[in-house]
Parts: structure tokens; sequence; C-alpha cells
């Protein structure tokens, strides 16, 4: 075994109950895990917040349908659909996204074909320029449209916040929403907020969409937690660890290179580490000069990260066979996916949904 991807199922629950507790009255929590449930595996992850969680959002055909077998709770697809993917969705109960009147009459025509009525969310564009219906007439325009079929149901009504940090933009982007919300039927879900607008209870409306949060991330820009050290996350606990192993120690003379390209020069005899992880498994090439936990101690990367190896600088107390943490705990040491996403100038959602090759240990 070259590492392991470890889940740790009950800091996942807990990060559900924390967002629970503190949801506004009467609002849902929709459970995002699009792209596998961002890298921690949907199947296990859906069974393990099934019960708690009033809604489900994916972004594919396939991952709602793959929900759709563990769940009878809501499953939301945000994605653009062909015919045949949403005739699919339609057939099995998944409420799917709509974008434009060339959605709508599609929809229609496949419920009328299969006899099942089509359960849509209308989605607007607020400011991001991604997807969705765009200015208030157009909104209007699309809104009634949907209306004027009767094998149509319209079940709520979202859009997406871009810079949560920025409160002018955010107010704008929410104005904007809430002059499109006032078209659709009274008892749509209104959706804007995600993990970051959660913190402001005036964005929660009927529901709020939990991704990152769910996963241990995306507090620290929004609370006091920006305080604390990088590691701290708050009242959210990290829900993976990314683990490798020592597969050789060498000790190398001032003026030898080490890796690809021979980047790193030794400045004086030291100690190399070969560890197991590499870009093929998920540990970006940029992350050259990051950190790892080897011995319950930060060590540095060192030389050009390889598709299978990495290598870190250490000393002669380590040894092949010893525990890599790339980010996890290590005799009371913590590092966090933020800080290797900070290392290599990306964010944690980049470097969860990256992780691949190594197995998938779940922790209950």
């Amino acid at each position: 075994m070259r590492g392991i991807i470890e889940i740790n199922l009950r800091n996942l629950t807990d990060n559900l109950n924390y967002f629970k507790k503190n949801m506004p009255h009467g609002a849902r929590l929709a459970a995002v895990v699009k792209a596998d449930a961002y890298g921690h595996g949907a199947v296990e992850v859906v069974k393990a917040i099934k019960e708690s969680a009033d809604y489900f959002v994916t972004a594919s055909a396939e991952e709602a349908e793959e929900v759709r077998e563990l769940t009878k709770k809501p499953v939301l697809c945000l994605a653009a659909l062909n015919e045949s993917e949403a005739t699919r969705c339609v057939v099995k109960g998944i409420e799917i996204s709509v974008s434009s009147e060339s959605d709508v009459r599609m929809l229609a025509a496949i419920s009328e074909r299969t006899g099942v009525c089509a359960c849509v969310h209308i989605c607007v564009d607020t400011g991001m320029n991604r997807m969705g219906i765009k200015g208030e007439k157009a909104a209007y325009k699309l809104i009634n449209k949907a209306l004027s079929f009767k094998n149509l149901s319209i079940k709520g009504v979202y859009s997406h916040f871009f810079d949560c940090s920025d409160k002018e933009k955010t107010g704008g982007q929410f104005a904007a929403f809430r002059a499109d919300m006032q078209f659709v039927p009274e008892d749509a879900i209104r959706h804007i907020a995600a993990t970051e607008g959660f913190f402001d209870k005036e964005y929660a409306l009927d529901m709020v969409r939990i991704g990152i949060g769910l996963y241990g991330y995306g507090e620290q820009k929004t609370q006091e937690a920006t305080k604390a050290p990088k590691h701290a996350t708050g009242k959210l606990k990290p829900v993976m660890s990314l683990k490798s192993f020592v597969v050789r120690v060498a000790k190398i003379k001032r003026g030898e290179t080490v890796g690809y390209g021979g980047r790193f020069e030794a400045t004086e005899d030291c100690f190399i580490a070969t560890i197991s992880a590499g870009y093929g498994d998920g540990v970006p090439r940029s992350f050259t000069g990051g950190s790892v936990l080897i011995g319950g101690k930060k060590r540095k990367i060192v030389g050009n990260i390889c598709m299978d190896f990495c290598f870190a600088l250490v000393d002669k107390s380590v040894k092949a066979g010893d525990e890599v943490v790339f980010f996890g705990r290590q005799s009371g040491e913590i590092l966090t996916a933020e800080d290797m996403a900070d290392a290599c100038g990306t964010i944690s959602y980049e470097i969860l949904t990256g992780v691949k090759r190594f197995e998938k240990v779940y922790i209950k």
C-alpha cells in the first residue's frame, strides 16, 4: 500500500449537525455531494448523513442517479443536461436546474412523453456570469413560461454568491435575487447561500447549500477564526486526511541533487526521504517547498515532485516505513488541506477533489 485517504465520518456528521443546529428556524440544509462528495466518496458520505440532510445537490446526471439510489430525500442536479440525461432524471424524480426557455420546453416534452411531472429549480444569474437567466425581465419571462406547462412543477429558484467577503457585491446580488424570486410560486424553495453565506443569517432564506463546510472548510473568512492559526477551522472539523509512507532514506553529500531536473541541490550533507506519493496521487507539482508531517515534525518537500514519488528533507531519525501526513494529524501536530492549498497557490476545493489512486478508509 502506497498511501491512504482517510475519511472521518464522525467529523462529517459533527459538521452537518453544527450547521443544522445553527440554521435559521425553518430553513432546510442541502448537502452538496458533487465531485464524489468533494473527493470524500459520495456513496459513503450520503449513507452517513442521509437521515439528517434535507436535500442533496449534485453536478451531473450520473451523480444524481447515484445519490437517488441511496436516499429518498430530494436530489437536485445543477448541470445542463441533454435530452437523454434529462429523461433519466425526470423518470427517477430528480429535480433539475433550468436556465433557459429551451430547457423548459425540453422538460415539458419529456414529461408529456413519460407521464412524469418534471420538477425544476429556476437558476438566475445575479452577477457570477456562469449559469442562469439574467435580469428581472428575463427571469419573469422564463418563470411564466415554466408555469404555462401543467406537467412542470417549479420546486425552487436559486442563485450563487461569488464573493461573500465583499459585503457590497453580495448585498447587490441578494437584492437582484429578491427581485427575481418574487415571480415564483409562494411554495417554491428560495436558495442562494452556500457555506460562507450561511454565516449571515439574512441570506439563509428557505434553504442553504452546504458544500465545503460539510468537509471541514470554508468557515475562516467569515468567523473570528481568521485570527487563529492557519490549521484552526473554528467549529468545523476537517474530514479527510491524506497519508503516505517513507520508502527510502538516503544520506546525500553537499552538491548532490534530488529528483528530475536536479531542482534541489544540497548545500550541506543531509538526509532525503523518498515518499510514495506524487502528482498522480493528487500531490500537486507546485507543492515543492510545502510541509508534511513525519515523526510528529514538519518536514520540507524538496525537488521536483514526480508522478509517484516526492522528497522531503529529514534527519537520521526518519526510517523507511514511517507514516507521512500531507494533511491530517500526527503526534499532536496538524496540517490541513488549506495549508497545502496555500503552499500551492490554490484553494482547498482543488486539493480535496484532486486526491486519487489511494484507497479510501472510512472511520466511523
